[in-house]
């Protein structure tokens, strides 16, 4: 029972296990993926909790649904000294949807305008309007009147958000695997899609999290009211791509051992002690696993399915036992008594023709038979196609 429960657990755990590395490596290929990892192993934060060489878990998951324009995936990352919960959230927009925007942000801008010209020719009504009245309009109501001016302008501007234009700057996967084959100089198809990393969170504890992005305004070099979009051909967006990930590249600066403090040389000792714990730790782990699989296959996979087993006490080998022992030619040979001694040969499972050995003990002498059988799978027996008797007079074919 146990050999069906385990080869069942095999034929079950291989090709899951195979799925599941195909299928991270499919979200690690993903540009959102790989534009949060570039993001994760910059920031300073995330390493001062982890460490250097920051890495994704084994375990991803992906959530997203056909008709929306966003994805998230969940993960851990890890460092040589610790770990963090990992949430990244992607969306994105069509090339004709970002142009509409970029058309009412530009509009926006030409409004405000016209309307600050507007705020401040009533402003400078206003302030005539009091000079006047000579005394008639009071400071407080020449104030209330300015404050009203002024909250309708800001009520106005509040109408309008700002589109962060600068994070739309990572291509689509399919766009992406094309690249070679894309034109620099045609313009964008209007239904590109083009993703941004719209939240990208890891999370210390339940109660602690790290914001990596979006930034701030005060780490920003540029302001997002002052982002804008205007890309019209390939080469623009792709440009746009490669400098961001070649801006998010971790490029350490190189120190001379004979420049380096004590505390520092320390500091390298036992970081390279710890890389070679971990890697050590990592290949053990790996040989555990691969020795453990290979005893489970042995034991439950090929010992059930693919080892020889003996011939002895097998259907073929009562057949030919008794079809020796009622051999006239045989008995001449040997004598009368007969009494088989050993039997040499396998059964294997992937194979239907067996091919085994007899020494047989006579009254007068001991011989060697040599049987040749084959399985009928379709009448389900064993047909005996030749056998040979050895003696040291020489050889004897009997069938």
């Amino acid at each position: 029972m146990l050999k069906y429960i385990g080869a069942g657990f095999t034929l079950f755990a291989v090709p899951t296990s195979y799925y599941g590395y195909q299928r991270r490596q499919k979200f690690l290929q993903d540009p959102i993926m790989q534009r949060a990892l570039l993001n994760l192993q910059k920031d300073k934060r995330v390493i001062d909790f982890c460490g250097e060489n920051i890495k994704p878990g084994w375990i991803i998951s992906k959530k997203e649904q056909p008709n929306d324009n966003w994805v998230k995936f969940d993960l851990t990352v890890k460092g040589l000294s610790g770990k963090l919960k990992t949430t990244v959230i992607g969306d994105y927009l069509k090339h004709n949807e970002l142009q509409l925007l970029e058309s009412e942000r530009v509009q926006y801008y030409q409004d405000k305008q016209q309307d600050e010209a507007k705020m401040n020719e009533k402003l400078v009504e206003l302030e005539a309007k009091v000079k006047a009245s000579k005394g008639k309009i009071t400071s407080e109501e020449s104030a209330a009147e300015e404050k009203q001016i002024l909250e309708q302008f800001k009520a106005k501007q509040q109408e309008y958000i700002p589109v962060d234009f600068d994070a739309y700057s990572i291509l689509d996967k399919p766009t992406l695997d094309n690249l070679p084959k894309i034109k620099l100089q045609d313009s964008i198809k209007e239904e590109e899609k083009i993703w941004r990393i719209s939240s990208l969170t890891t999370y210390v504890d339940d109660e602690t999290k790290i914001l990596i992005l979006p930034l701030p305004e005060s780490k920003r070099s540029v302001k997002i009211q002052d982002t804008k979009y205007d890309f019209k051909i390939y080469e623009d967006l792709i440009k746009k791509h490669l400098a961001k990930e070649e801006e998010l590249q971790v490029n350490e600066k190189v120190v001379r051992f004979e420049d380096k403090t004590q505390e520092e040389i320390q500091n390298d000792i036992k970081k390279k002690r710890r890389t070679q714990i971990q890697m050590m730790n990592k290949i053990r782990t790996y040989q555990f696993f691969i020795m453990a699989a290979v005893g489970f296959l042995y034991i439950f996979v090929y010992r059930r399915f693919l080892a020889g087993k003996s011939v002895m006490n097998s259907v073929i080998y009562h057949q030919t036992v008794n079809y020796v022992k009622a051999s006239s030619k045989i008995q001449n040979v040997l004598g009368q008594q007969l009494q088989v001694m050993n039997c040499n040969g396998k059964i294997w499972p992937m194979k239907s023709n067996v091919d085994f050995d007899l020494i047989v003990f006579g009254s007068q002498q001991k011989g060697k038979i040599r049987v040749q059988t084959d399985y009928d799978k379709s009448n389900q027996k064993w047909k005996i196609n030749q056998i040979d008797l050895i003696t040291r007079q020489g050889t004897t074919q009997i069938v």
